[in-house]
C-alpha cells in the first residue's frame, strides 16, 4: 500500500460559473449554526416548511433538566425520562442549556419541549438567575428561586411539541435556567433529556447562515478488538471522541455518512453503543444508509433506530432543506433499491426531485464515493446517479465508505476538471473506526489525509459556502476553503 501523500491546501480564489443573476462575493462564516430538526412532528428540517428555509437558526440541547416536588423535598428526580410539572401538589420543572457558540446577534429566543400529555392550560415559564444546580443534586429544599414570568404555553395537546418564547432571558453566549411551573388543574409530563430524540432544547434565531457537519464510517461494534471501554484503543474506535466535536458544534444537521453501526448495523448495538455517541444529536442526524447496515435484514435495525428521519423503509433516499441549500440523501446500496442505472426507481426520483427544488446550490450525499483513491476506490455504477446531479448543476457531493479524507476539485462525470458546473467531491469516512491508506491517487484529487479522525463542517450562504475539516483531539490535520455555487 502506498503512502498517503498528506495535503494542506489553501483556498484557491477564481470565478465560478454564474448562472443568470449577478452573485454576492460570500466570506465564510467562522461560527457554525444549528438548525433544529428532532425526530417526527414539526421538525425544522422538514422538506416544505417555512422554517426548514430560515438561516441562522441555532439549537442548543438542554444539558441539566430535573422535577423537584413540595412534598418530597429532599427527592431528586435527575435521572428520570419525564419531567413532571404541576400546581397542587407543586411540582417545578429546571432545565439548563449552555449557549457556547452562536453566529450572530440573537433575534429570538424559544423554549422547545415535547409534551406526552393534555393538559387544559399547560405550563409557565420563568427565568431562574442561578445556574449552578446540579441535575443529580437538586431538591424542592434546595431548588434556585423562581424569577419573573417569561411566556405561557397555553393548552397542550398530547404527543406534541410545545414552545415558548424566551427571548427577554436568553441574550447572547452563557449559561441560561429556567422553570416551568403549572396549575392545579392536572400533572403535566414532558419528556427531559434522557429521553433521546425527543429532549428539550433551546432555539435561537440568529442573522447568521447556518452550518452542517459530516461525517460516516462510524462506530465500533463491541467484538472490534479495539473497542476496550468503549472510548478505543490505539487510536482505533474513536467514535466518542469524534462525536463529541457535534454535541456543542452548533450545526444546522448532521449528516451521518452511512456505516453508522459497526458491523451489521444491529439494534442492540444502535442502543447500546451508538445512542450514547453520536446519538446525542440524533434530533439533527439525517442519515444515509450503509453497506454495513444492510448485513442486518433490510437494514432493519437502521431504520428501526432512525425511523422517519432515514426516509421510506424501502427507498431510503430522501431531500430537505437547510437554508438556502436543498439536501439530497441517496441510497448507493443499488442492489437493495432496484438499481442505479438512467432509468431506475431512484434515477427517475432523483430527476423529479431535482426538477421540483431549483435551488441556487445543492448538495448530495450517499455512503459510497463515485470517485475516491482509497481502498475501495471509485464507485462505477454510481455513474448514473453522478451524471443526473451534474446535469442539474449540484454543487458538493459527500460520501464515506473509505475510511479516510479526501477532497476533489469540481470535475464532471468524465472526471474532468470544470471549474464552471463541476461537482466538488468529498469522501469523509473519519467517523470512528479504523482508519487506512490510499491506493492510486484519482485525477482531481486535491487534500487526502489517512491518519486523523474528525468530521467535515460546511457551511450554507445563500449563493455559497465553505467548507473546513475539524479534526480529533491531538490531530493537526486541517483543510478548508471557501467558493461560491453554480
Amino acid at each position: 500500500m502506498l503512502a498517503p501523500e498528506l495535503v494542506r491546501p489553501q483556498w484557491r480564489g477564481g470565478r465560478r460559473h454564474v448562472r443568470n443573476v449577478f452573485r454576492v462575493a460570500f466570506f465564510a462564516a467562522t461560527l457554525s449554526a444549528l438548525l433544529l430538526q428532532a425526530g417526527p412532528g414539526p421538525a425544522a428540517l422538514d422538506r416544505g416548511t417555512a422554517e426548514a428555509r430560515q438561516t441562522g437558526r441555532v439549537a442548543v440541547p438542554v444539558v441539566a433538566d430535573a422535577h423537584v416536588r413540595a412534598d418530597r423535598p429532599s427527592a431528586n428526580s435527575g435521572s428520570s425520562v419525564r419531567l413532571t410539572v404541576d400546581g397542587s401538589p407543586t411540582v417545578v420543572s429546571y432545565l439548563r442549556a449552555h449557549v457556547r457558540r452562536l453566529p450572530g446577534a440573537v433575534t429570538r429566543a424559544t423554549l422547545r419541549v415535547y409534551s406526552s400529555r393534555a393538559h387544559p392550560r399547560g405550563f409557565t415559564v420563568r427565568a431562574v438567575a442561578d445556574t449552578s444546580w446540579r441535575e443529580e443534586r437538586v431538591t424542592y429544599a434546595t431548588a434556585p428561586a423562581r424569577g419573573s414570568r417569561l411566556g405561557s404555553s397555553g393548552p397542550v395537546a398530547a404527543g406534541t411539541w410545545v414552545t415558548v418564547d424566551v427571548t427577554r432571558h436568553v441574550t447572547g453566549l452563557g449559561r441560561f435556567s429556567f422553570a416551568l411551573t403549572g396549575s392545579a388543574d392536572a400533572s403535566l409530563s414532558l419528556h427531559s433529556r434522557e429521553s433521546g430524540g425527543k429532549a428539550p432544547q433551546l432555539v435561537i434565531s440568529t442573522t447568521a447562515a447556518p452550518a452542517v457537519a459530516a461525517v460516516g464510517d462510524m462506530v465500533c461494534g463491541p467484538n472490534n478488538a479495539y473497542f476496550g471501554d468503549g472510548s478505543g484503543l490505539d487510536g482505533n474506535c474513536q467514535h466518542e471522541a469524534v462525536s463529541d466535536l457535534l454535541v456543542d458544534g452548533g450545526y444546522a444537521a448532521f449528516l451521518a455518512l452511512g456505516d453508522t453501526q459497526y458491523e451489521d448495523g444491529q439494534l442492540h448495538n444502535f442502543r447500546r453503543i451508538y445512542d450514547p455517541s453520536y446519538g446525542r444529536v440524533r434530533s439533527i442526524t439525517r442519515p444515509v444508509v450503509g453497506n454495513h447496515e444492510y448485513r442486518d435484514p433490510g437494514a432493519d435495525g437502521y431504520f428501526d433506530y432512525f425511523g422517519s428521519a432515514a426516509g421510506s423503509r424501502s427507498r431510503g433516499y430522501y431531500s430537505f432543506d437547510v437554508g438556502d441549500w436543498h439536501l439530497i440523501a441517496l441510497n448507493s446500496n443499488c442492489s437493495k433499491v432496484g438499481g442505479c442505472h438512467a432509468t431506475s426507481a431512484q434515477a427517475r426520483w432523483l430527476r423529479a426531485d431535482l426538477a421540483a427544488n431549483p435551488a441556487d446550490c445543492t448538495l448530495a450525499y450517499m455512503h459510497a464515493p463515485r470517485f475516491s483513491s482509497g481502498r475501495h476506490g471509485s464507485t462505477p455504477y454510481l455513474a448514473p446517479l453522478y451524471e443526473i446531479l451534474y446535469d442539474a448543476d449540484v454543487d458538493v457531493l459527500l460520501s464515506g465508505h473509505d475510511h479516510s479524507y479526501e477532497r476533489f476539485a469540481p470535475q464532471d462525470p468524465g472526471q474532468r476538471h470544470d471549474p464552471a458546473r463541476g461537482i466538488r467531491q468529498f469522501v469523509v469516512g473519519t467517523g470512528g473506526k479504523d482508519l487506512y491508506g490510499f491506493e492510486t491517487v484519482e485525477r482531481n484529487s486535491e487534500a487526502r489525509n489517512d491518519d486523523t479522525h474528525g468530521v467535515l463542517e460546511l457551511t450554507l450562504g445563500a449563493d455559497a459556502y465553505s467548507w473546513r475539516f475539524v479534526a480529533g483531539p491531538g490531530r493537526g490535520f486541517s483543510d478548508d476553503g471557501s467558493t461560491r455555487c453554480h
